[in-house]
C-alpha cells in the first residue's frame, strides 16, 4: 500500500509530561510509503532508542518548535536525545519524496556508507479543521550536545536570501543561531574533517 492511516483522538492521549493533552479535535496521521520507510528503519536504525520520539519526553521541544519557523513558515526540531530531526515540508516537497522513495531506497542499498542523512518517514498530519501539515523524520547524522556546538549552518547551495549575519545584531549571535550559505562563505569558508572522512567524501563526489 502507498500509505497507511492512523487516528489520534482525545481519548488516545491522557497526559504528556504532566500536562493534560486532551485535544480540541481529532487528528489523523497518514504515513506515506510505509514499506520503503520501514525497510530503511529496519536496515539502518536497529539501535535507535525506542523513547527518542516519545511525546512525553519531547513535550517542551514540540511546544517550542514553531519559534524556529523560517520565512516559508517551515520549521524543524530535534528529538529530546538529539538522535532525530523532525522537519515540516510543503506538499510539493512531499510529492517529490513520495515519487523518488523507491529510488532513494536503492541508493541507500548501493551506498551503505553515504553521508546523506537518512529520511525515516514522511507523514501528513490533518484534523477536522481541514488543516494539513506534512512532516519528515530524519536521522541526525552527528548528534552533539548543545553545549558543544560552535556554529550551526543551514546550507542549500544558493546565494539568494541566504544571509543571516548582515541582519542580525552582533550581540544576538549565539552558537545555536542557524546561519546560511553566505554566512558560511564570509565567516567560516572551510570545513575541517578527519583524513579518513575526507577520503570517503572525495571518492563519493568523484563517483
Amino acid at each position: 500500500r502507498p500509505f497507511v492511516r492512523y487516528n489520534v483522538t482525545s481519548e488516545n492521549i491522557q497526559t504528556c509530561a504532566g500536562v493534560n493533552m486532551k485535544l480540541p479535535f481529532d487528528v489523523r496521521v497518514k504515513m506515506y510509503n510505509p514499506a520503503e520507510f520501514t525497510y530503511i528503519v529496519d536496515r539502518f536504525c536497529q539501535d535507535c532508542p525506542e523513547d527518542s520520539l516519545n511525546p512525553m519526553l519531547n513535550f517542551d521541544t514540540i511546544t517550542r518548535a514553531g519559534q524556529s519557523a523560517g520565512r516559508s513558515g517551515s520549521f524543524f526540531f530535534f528529538s529530546n536525545d538529539n538522535k532525530f530531526i523532525i522537519k515540516t515540508m510543503t506538499q510539493a516537497e512531499k510529492d517529490i519524496m513520495v515519487r523518488m522513495c523507491a529510488g532513494y531506497c536503492d541508493y541507500l542499498d548501493d551506498n551503505l556508507h553515504s553521508y546523506i542523512a537518512k529520511i525515516l518517514g514522511v507523514f501528513r498530519i490533518s484534523n477536522n479543521l481541514k488543516q494539513d501539515t506534512y512532516l519528515m523524520v530524519m536521522e541526525n547524522i552527528h548528534p552533539v550536545e548543545p553545549q558543544d556546538v560552535i556554529a550551526s549552518y543551514d546550507l542549500k547551495g544558493s546565494t539568494v536570501d541566504r544571509c543571516v549575519l548582515e541582519k542580525l545584531p552582533a550581540e544576538e549571535l549565539k552558537p545555536s543561531t542557524v546561519l546560511k550559505d553566505m554566512d558560511f562563505r564570509d565567516k567560516q569558508q572551510y570545513l575541517y574533517v578527519l583524513t579518513e572522512d575526507h577520503d570517503v567524501i572525495t571518492r563519493s563526489m568523484l563517483s
